[in-house]
This record gives structure tokens, sequence and C-alpha cells, in this order.
């Protein structure tokens, strides 16, 4: 075949393809198009060593290319790489909305999972892009249950965010008819997921939102059990202040305190911290689980007394000692800075007084000079009349003596 580069051979032709439809080069395709659809085989042979075919290989933010090969080299529009993505999740995770909208357009599958069960949407979600997610629900029959869409797990682009995605999608998924509370196949929760993984962000999103906050998995774990196998006290707080309760058990009769102490961090303040706000909010410290086991029994001796309401209150009391002398100290503080303000204020008003009796006293030595260049005039003036007088007068003598004569 005389074509780009001479005479070539039917990988030769595959690879030529593939180059042009890469670099967006249409004019080569064009010219390549008679010899590449001979064969009816190289359309779906037509893959680089990831298996994206030429539709995938075709998405840009000009759509252009992409619709070249769709109409004219008859790609497929739905043919998934080898991680089961098509040419609509490779739009979306590069929030090429142009090439997103034409994929649309020309009805490509919106339900196709990914070897990670993602459909388009749950992608578009879990890689931020807002303007993909609009154009699929806008392409959707019924725009509530594409944003509650779930994959073979049951899991919902709400879900996949709380995992590790944008909280700006969370906001714009709830904010489009999200179910705040949705399960997936372990009866996991978003409020779940986002604890699991320490999203302090999503989490307070989701208590915002109204999730159940003692809401409960397959294996009868709330938030609060998360919370305590993963250290996370301040998550911990959160869920309380919002309502969790931590007197509860899950399938093997732990209670939050029983995980604290199974997941152990003897060396970390915040697991210490953790362990006596579970005693303080209200954790049963005699509670057996399935081993007939009470929480303390995990630990070892050194650390037996944080599992006492002892040491709550000890804490308790010198946390009040510190907030007191937190507060006298502040209150020093508020005092020092009111008396470096005090004698700033006092300087300033003693510079401006300083400022104001050197202007008047500029200003009467002016006035004094000024009157006293007055009166020396004046005085040079009386001098020059009285002379001239004198002088009128002499004037006057001598031409009367000089008529006398």
């Amino acid at each position: 075949m005389a074509s780009i580069g001479g005479l070539q051979g039917p990988k030769a032709l595959l690879d030529s393809v593939l180059s042009a439809v890469t670099r967006g080069d249409v004019h080569t395709l064009r010219e390549l198009k008679v010899a590449f659809l001979s064969i009816n085989e190289n359309v779906e042979k037509c893959t680089d060593s990831s298996g994206n075919t030429i539709a995938h290989l075709a998405l840009s933010k000009d759509p252009s290319t992409l619709s070249f090969v769709v109409e004219e080299y008859g790609a497929d529009i739905n043919a998934p790489n080898l991680l089961g993505r098509t040419p609509l999740h490779e739009a979306v995770r590069s929030n090429l909305s142009a090439c997103c909208k034409y994929l649309l357009e020309q009805k490509a599958d919106q339900t196709v999972s990914s070897t990670t069960l993602s459909t388009p949407f749950h992608t578009a979600a879990s890689c931020g892009s807002v303007e993909c997610l609009e154009l699929l629900v806008q392409y959707s029959d019924d725009k509530k249950s594409k944003v509650n869409e779930a994959d073979k797990n049951k899991c919902t682009a709400l879900h996949k965010c709380a995992y590790d995605g944008d909280i700006r999608v969370s906001k714009w998924l709830l904010k489009n008819g999200a179910t705040v509370d949705a399960k997936d196949v372990h009866d996991t929760t978003p409020l779940l997921v986002a604890v699991k993984m320490g999203r302090e962000d999503i989490v307070d999103l989701l208590l915002e939102s109204g999730a159940d906050v003692n809401q409960k998995d397959s294996h009868n774990n709330r938030a609060v059990h998360y919370c305590a196998s993963r250290c996370l006290p301040k998550i911990l707080k959160r869920l309380v202040q919002s309502g969790a309760s931590v007197a509860v058990q899950n399938e093997e009769f732990n209670n939050p305190l029983h995980l604290a102490a199974i997941h152990q961090r003897g060396d970390s303040n915040e697991w210490e911290n953790l362990v006596v706000d579970l005693v303080r909010f209200g954790c049963d410290l005699k509670q057996e689980n399935a081993s007939s086991k009470v929480p303390e029994a995990y630990v070892g001796r050194a650390l037996k007394h944080l599992f006492t309401h002892d040491e709550v209150r000890r804490r308790q009391e010198s946390d009040a000692l510190k907030q007191k002398g937190l507060t006298e100290k502040k209150k020093s503080e508020a005092d020092t800075r009111a008396e470096l303000i005090a004698e700033k204020k006092a300087q300033l008003a003693a510079k401006e007084q300083r400022i104001k009796e050197e202007e008047e006293r500029r200003h009467r030595e002016a006035e004094d000079r000024h009157r006293a260049e007055e009166d020396a005039r004046t005085r040079v003036e009386e001098i020059l009349e009285a002379k001239r007088l004198e002088e009128e007068e002499a004037r006057r003598a001598k031409a009367k003596a000089a008529k006398g004569k």
C-alpha cells in the first residue's frame, strides 16, 4: 500500500494509526483509513500495551480526533482497556468534559465497571471531575439514582469520596441528593469509611449533613470502634458531641475501650488521651468481651492506671489546674498588655503635648520676630521722614537767604 512512509505491513499500519491517533493527526488518519478498514479485525486489534483502543488514545481537550475515529473508523466507545476502563472512564479521569459530552451523546454505556468496580460516575467522583459529574447526571434518566449509583459491592460515589476523594465532590454529591447513610454489602456507611480513613473534613461534612453517628456495620462495629482501633481522639470527640454512644459492643463483644487496649500505642500521648476520653465518655471498664477479658487485660502493668476512673479524675483536676493557670496567665498577659497600651497612650499624649507646645513656642517667636521687624521698619521710616523734613527745611532756609541778598 502506498501511504505514509511508503508501503506498510499489517503491524506497521497499526503502529502508524496508533501514532497518528495519539498525536491527534486527523490528516494522516484520513489517508490511512481505507487500508486500515480493509481488514475487519484492525479496529479491535489496534491497541497499545495497556489495552487502550484508538478511542481511548484519541481523548484530549479537543474531541475532534475522538469523533473522527468513532465516526470514520468505527471505534468502539464501550471497549475496556486492561484495567476495565472504557473511553468514558478515561475521559472523566482527566476531566475532559468535551470528550465526555461527545461520548454521552453517542450513548456510551455509563454502567460499565472497571476492575476496581468503579463506573464512570464513581471514577469522576474519585478524581474530582465535577464538570463531568454534572454531564453524567444530565445524560442519565434519573438524577437521584445516578448520584446514588452503586457498584457490585453497593458502594456509592459518596463511599469512594469518603475513602480518598475530594471534599468538594462530597459536597456536590450531598447537595445533589446523595444518601448520607447509604450502606455497602458490609453495611458500611460513608461516615464509617471516613472515620476508618481518618478523614476529619469528610467526617465533619457528613455529621453536618445528618449522618447517623451510631450506625453499625455487618460486624457491629460503629464509628467509635474505629476511632478506638485507629487512635483518633479528635474524631471521637466530634462523634460524641454529635450524639455517639461509647457504651456499645461489636460482634466479639468488644467495646471501644477493648479495641483501644488491643491496638495500644504505649508511647503515644494521643493514645493515652483517647483511653481517658473513652472512660470519661462512659465506656464500661469492667465489661467482658467474647474472650471473657476486660479492657485493661490487654495492657501491661505500666498502663493499667489509665483504665481507671481515678485517672480520669486526676487528669480532669490536672486539666482544671492547667486551665486555671492558663486563665490566670491570659489575665496577667491581658493586664500587662493593658498597662503597656496605657503607657504607650500616655507617652503618645505627652509627645503630642510637647509637639503642641513646641509649635506654640515657634508661633510666638515668629510673631515676636514679625513685630520686631515691623517696629524696626517703622523707626527707619520715621528717621528717614525726619531727615527729609530737615533737608526740606534747610533748602527753604537757604532759598530764603539767597532771596534776601
